[in-house]
């Protein structure tokens, strides 16, 4: 009963009024922080091969070689001790790679496995498989031919799953969504008779083009519950639509489209006048989404407007025209 009413009360306080904070950037990125057990500690632990893959180049990059480094003195520390334990180190190292091959199978188990360096040498080239010259496994070390098997099959695990990551990240859909660039500025102007929001999207790549591409858009902003509730960032539905076809437009080449939004009884925006549109505070979120035709692999680009980025009875200038040559057309 305590704690209702010490929510209760705590409800009833009054709200300072904050300014409105966009919650997507510029440049699609979502403008959050995470705090306390919800941040990256526990994110990595929630899911490391993402969080792993998000990780910039030079702390991916010291990951892998870290990861390769480990196992490699792991497995030296596992030849030393088997090399300590057949009486390896007891010969010098003149004495153990001269010998003749007869005296050297039945004296070492490893041969020219002297030292830790020596060991550490043996399981690079073990793990890498390069070649091992005059340090190799004789048939009569169990020990080490068990050893040797596990190696080299954590060798090639471990391999595989490098080159995975790296391709992972290389390859990721995000580094082709940059091309993806939207205009600057939103407008609101007449077109065929209805006051409509208008932005640009375009594809700036030539390479491969975009199918199934499917254009959305989120009206954000603050709002109050009967209970009083406040909801800082309340979705509200913002239809929106690419000529007469619909949201899914067709953009299977780097073609710069014009997408709008209608201004009537059931848009967020239909009560707000030229005047109040500087007073107002609100985001609009527009999303592309869409398969890229040459990979396959899927794709989002976002980005957002404040009422400071969008401009009354402006128009965008035609960038499309006929080529000059008669044959296709020009951006």
């Amino acid at each position: 009963m305590q704690n209702l009413l010490l929510t209760v009360r705590f409800m009833e306080l009054p709200v300072m009024h904050q300014p409105y904070r966009r919650i997507v950037k510029k440049n699609g990125q979502c403008d959050l922080r995470y705090i306390g057990e919800t941040g990256r500690r526990s994110r990595f632990w929630k899911d490391p091969f993402n969080t792993f893959l998000d990780a910039p180049w030079p702390l991916h990059l010291l990951i892998l070689v870290s990861i390769v480094v480990g196992i490699c003195l792991f497995f030296a520390v596992m030849w030393w001790l088997i090399a300590v334990y057949h009486g390896d180190t007891n010969l010098t190292n003149n004495e153990n790679c001269n010998l003749s091959c007869i005296e050297e199978c039945n004296l070492t188990c490893v041969g020219c496995v002297h030292s830790f360096s020596s060991a550490f040498l043996f399981s690079l080239e073990t793990q890498t498989t390069i070649g091992y010259g005059l340090r190799v496994v004789h048939d009569h070390c169990t020990a080490g031919i068990i050893l040797l098997l596990i190696q080299s099959i954590m060798g090639m695990i471990t391999h595989s799953v490098l080159v995975g990551c790296i391709y992972a990240k290389i390859s990721r859909p995000e580094k082709r969504a940059r091309t993806i660039q939207f205009s600057k500025y939103a407008i609101i102007a007449l077109r065929e008779g209805q006051l409509c929001l208008m932005y640009r999207i375009g594809d700036i790549c030539c390479s491969n083009g975009i199918v199934g591409s499917n254009v959305t858009a989120k009206y954000i902003k603050r709002s109050t519950t009967e209970e009083g509730e406040i909801i800082l960032l309340h979705q509200t539905k913002f239809p929106v639509q690419v000529d007469s076809a619909g949201k899914t437009p067709f953009l299977t080449s780097p073609l710069a489209i014009l997408v709008y939004h209608t201004i009537d009884e059931k848009s967020p925006l239909y009560n707000v006048s030229r005047e109040d549109l500087s007073r107002e505070e609100f985001e609009i979120v527009v999303i592309l989404e869409g398969t890229f035709e040459t990979t396959g692999q899927p794709f989002q680009a976002r980005r957002s407007y404040l009422p400071s980025e969008i401009y009354w009875g402006y128009n965008f200038l035609p960038i499309i025209s006929l080529s000059s040559s008669g044959y296709g057309y020009e951006i």
